[in-house]
């Protein structure tokens, strides 16, 4: 446009002329003085104009903004803030016309980018989202330096949700932004695990966002490759590991003690908040696990699929944690949905503790599940459970043999304890289900032919070192049905006892790893599946107390006095261990 520099009133004149004979929206009004020029272009019109590639290749070559580049600035912090100023690039046409020159989106014009990655992506409108997620798809394809923001971005806004209800549309739509990048580009994957890991939520967030991010992960797990599906699998497990050994079951019972014991229906359990916080949020999350796995057993191969997934995360995680509470479960739940799974579980921890080359520590922990499996799950047949009773009562005679022809049989925990813990599951599954046993097919005799008393009385005194809780019940079963006597044996055990410098190294690790599950919410799962422990002999006691008179008279009286002489403080540890919350779990 011309300009004055200096004024002169002939040219002033000649122009005022000029404008009288020519109306102001002419084409020479339009170049002689701005304040009467016609209505200038919007900005807004001229964008659908606008020149992308050559607006943001000038940008990157001169590293400056001109006047376009400021426009497409402005627009974009219109798309993150949702505030309109005046006269932009309408967001949809902005974003699709940008998916088309993704390839110029670095440099100088990576301004632009770090505008649009602000984006809340979840508040955006739904025509918006769409040509969104169609931009953060197409950088991924231009660029995989974008990948892991990409991934960020998506999964940041997963653990956005502070509702209950969240937007499953929205979420779906993100869902299948990332099935296509999974499909399309072979090394987003790798991003996608990294981002994961570091935008798991921490546990003390809430546990709307907590549930949402888990329910999408899963949802996740079944649409990626197997083995990434494994990976996403394990880093959710173990990330939940940490929150279940946050929330122990003696806090939670006692902040939930009022409605802890009372009787609830599995709908009462549905609606029912935990007061432990940390437990309400694990009792939700495993109620989403819970969910996931009831989606994969209608179909048998896709329940195998689901079970391997759980069992390698199971043997890498969940078996190498000191004394998880809950997370356990989960495999339990699926080995009620085929005995075949079952079966196959058995054999596993079974096959662990068999294994020399498995760390000790290990085949101990294993036979910890395996013995509380076979007592705890109501879908274990007292078949089964004889099987696996003859199988380890063989691995004890066999120690035994093997170890006396090797050396002199002492009580030594750091030698044997792989023999010990063997030991201690026999005698619990004994006194848990000894009735079941009884009551089959030549149950007495089944109990005579384990040559019980041979394992007991033998030089490496297991008695001495097991949970006083499980020896007494043991004892007490076996004393019943005349087949071992144990209390002589107390009671030598108490007298022959030594102070030691370190006599904690002399008692065996407690933990049965299907003790009573406590979370209010997800209990409906566990209950129809669990068996809770019934002292079945103290029943028969106050039922026919003179049935019980005539037994007791049976035996040696010797045996009685001997049965009186074990020690107060014996009993008084063992009662501690029939405490609801504690292993082994014999409730009362």
């Amino acid at each position: 446009m011309p300009k004055f520099s200096t004024f002169d009133p002939q040219t002033m004149s000649t122009t005022m002329l000029t404008m009288n004979k020519n109306p102001p929206d002419s084409k020479v009004g339009e170049f002689l003085i701005p304040s009467m020029q016609a209505p200038r272009r919007s900005l807004t019109t001229r964008s659908s104009e606008m020149n992308y590639v050559a607006v943001l290749t000038e940008t990157r070559a001169t590293r400056s903004a001109n006047e376009g580049f400021r426009l497409l600035l402005a627009s974009a912090k219109h798309v993150v803030s949702g505030v309109k100023p005046h006269d932009v690039i309408s967001p949809v046409t902005l974003l699709t016309e940008l998916a088309k020159v993704t390839s110029l989106l670095d440099g100088y014009n990576e301004i632009l980018v770090d505008e649009l990655f602000k984006c809340n992506i979840l508040a955006l409108e739904d025509a918006i989202l769409t040509c969104y997620l169609k931009l953060l798809v197409e950088m991924a394809r231009s660029n995989s330096f974008y990948h892991g923001e990409v991934c960020r971005l998506l999964l940041r806004a997963l653990t956005t949700i502070e509702s209950e209800d969240a937007p499953e549309e929205k979420i779906s739509q993100i869902h299948g932004s990332f099935q296509t990048m999974i499909k399309e580009l072979p090394r987003f994957s790798e991003s996608l695990l990294k981002q994961i890991s570091r935008n798991l939520p921490f546990m003390t967030k809430s546990w709307q966002s907590q549930v949402h991010f888990y329910r999408s992960m899963l949802e996740l797990v079944d649409y990626v490759p197997e083995e990434v599906s494994l990976e996403v699998l394990s880093r959710l497990i173990h990330k939940i590991i940490d929150l279940d050994c946050q929330c122990p079951k003696e806090e939670m019972v006692s902040e939930d003690d009022e409605t802890q014991f009372s009787m609830e229906t599995a709908e009462d359990h549905a609606v029912k908040e935990m007061k432990h916080s940390l437990g309400n949020t694990f009792d939700r999350l495993m109620e989403v696990f819970f969910e996931y796995i009831d989606r994969h057993v209608i179909d048998v191969d896709d329940l195998k699929r689901t079970y391997r997934k759980f069992l390698t995360v199971f043997d890498k995680f969940i078996l190498s944690t000191y004394k998880c509470l809950h997370i356990q479960f989960l495999l339990l739940y699926i080995c009620s949905k085929r005995p075949v799974i079952t079966d196959h579980f058995i054999d596993f921890l079974w096959h662990k503790v068999q294994n020399p080359n498995t760390p000790v520590v290990f085949r101990q922990i294993a036979v910890y599940y395996l013995g509380s499996l076979l007592c705890r799950c109501s879908f274990i047949g007292v078949g089964t459970l004889k099987d696996s009773l003859l199988l380890m009562t063989r691995f004890l005679h066999s120690y035994v043999a093997q170890s006396s022809s090797a050396q002199s049989l002492t009580v030594d925990l750091s030698k044997h304890g792989t023999f010990y813990s063997v030991c201690q599951s026999v005698f619990y599954c004994i006194a848990f289900r000894h009735k079941e046993i009884i009551e089959g097919d030549d149950g007495l005799g089944y109990l005579q032919r384990l040559n019980l008393e041979q394992i007991v009385t033998s030089p490496l005194n297991p008695l001495k070192v097991i949970s006083p809780a499980v020896g007494i019940h043991f004892a007490n079963v076996t004393r019943h049905y005349q087949v071992v006597y144990c209390y002589a044996i107390f009671e030598r055990n108490q007298r022959s006892a030594l102070p030691m410098a370190n006599p904690g190294n002399q008692k065996l690790d407690v933990y049965f790893p299907f003790d009573p599950y406590v979370l209010l919410r997800s209990k409906r799962f566990v209950e129809p599946i669990y068996r809770e422990y019934v002292d079945h002999l103290k029943s028969s006691v106050d039922e026919d107390p003179e049935q019980n008179n005539n037994s007791s008279s049976d035996s040696d009286g010797e045996d009685d006095e001997d049965e009186e002489m074990v020690s107060t403080s014996l009993k008084s540890a063992a009662e501690k261990m029939f405490a609801y919350s504690v292993s082994p779990g014999f409730a009362h």
